[in-house]
C-alpha cells in the first residue's frame, strides 16, 4: 500500500508531540554530542543499536527535536505496518523533509533492504536505532 495523506498526517501530529516533549529533557547521553559532531561531515546513514532502556529513543527524539525538516516515527506505530519503509521514506522526501528518524526498526521486516535503497537514492539524511544492526 502507497502512503496515504491521512496516515501520514496523523503520523506527523505523533512525531511534533514527541520531540516536543523529548525537547523539554536537559540530559543528553554521550551518543548524542557523538552524532551531532557527525552532521555535516558524512552523508552515512546514522543507526544506533542497543538493548532496551539505553536511551536510543530519547537520543533520536532530541535530534530530530534540533534539526529542521525533521520527521521520527516508531516502527512500533500500527499506522506504518500498512506501508513499506521504503515508500514512506520516499512521501517524506517528497513532501520535503530531508531528515528521517525510524525507531525499533528490527521490528520492521526487510529494513535494511529498504532503508539501504533509500539512502543510495539520497534526498535525506536517515537516522534509526535497532536492537542490533546487521554486516552489510
Amino acid at each position: 500500500m502507497v502512503m496515504d495523506e491521512a496516515i501520514f498526517s496523523d503520523l506527523f501530529a505523533k512525531s511534533e508531540r514527541l520531540k516536543g516533549e523529548a525537547g523539554k529533557r536537559e540530559k543528553k547521553r554521550f551518543l548524542y554530542f557523538e552524532i551531532e559532531k557527525q552532521l555535516g561531515k558524512t552523508q552515512a546513514m546514522h543507526g544506533i543499536a542497543g538493548l532496551r532502556g539505553v536511551g536510543k529513543t530519547i537520543t533520536l527524539l532530541q535530534l530530530a527535536n534540533k534539526m529542521a525538516d525533521s520527521i521520527y516515527v516508531s516502527s512500533e506505530e500500527l499506522l506504518l505496518r500498512s506501508v513499506s519503509f521504503y515508500d514512506f521514506i520516499a512521501y517524506c522526501k517528497q513532501k520535503g523533509f530531508t531528515n528521517i528518524f525510524l525507531d525499533e526498526v528490527h521490528l520492521y521486516p526487510e529494513w535494511a533492504l529498504e532503508l539501504k535503497a533509500s539512502h543510495d537514492e539520497g534526498g535525506a539524511k536517515l537516522f534509526f536505532s535497532a536492537i542490533t544492526i546487521p554486516a552489510c
